[in-house]
């Protein structure tokens, strides 16, 4: 079984009112996806430590994790372990090393199609309880 772990940061424009599209943005890599890794020898913290030295210019231990979510993954046979951490951020001017920020209108203008999964991680929705 792989371990996959995903990351979503969330970055928080204080300068703008809550209501504004730009308040919230999501960050994306280059390929327009969520930043994730297969954890293979190395341990959760280490892969997070990966992605966020990766991503990012900020230092690893800045950044307050959360685990979000996890789920089983089964395509044909091959099973995934998914672990989805999110960091809650404020907006941090040039913070990137690749990839960028994208409100949800500029996701939407992007054509970037999020899972279900994911959209519920960051929009803080509960899973149902019944299926």
């Amino acid at each position: 079984m792989k371990v996959k772990i995903t990351l979503i940061v969330m970055q928080y424009n204080k300068r703008v009112h809550h209501t504004s599209k730009n308040y919230v943005k999501i960050y994306f890599s280059e390929d327009n996806l969520l930043p994730s890794c297969i954890a293979s020898t190395k341990t959760e913290t280490e892969t997070l430590k990966s992605i966020c030295e990766k991503c990012f210019k900020i230092g690893f231990e800045w950044f307050e994790k959360q685990l979000c979510d996890f789920r089983i993954i089964n395509n044909d046979g091959i099973v995934t372990a998914e672990t989805v951490y999110i960091i809650h951020t404020p907006e941090i001017i040039d913070s990137t090393k690749s990839g960028r920020f994208l409100s949800f209108s500029q996701i939407h203008e992007s054509g970037i199609k999020l899972e279900p999964f994911y959209e519920r991680a960051i929009t803080g929705t509960a899973k149902p309880i019944f299926r």
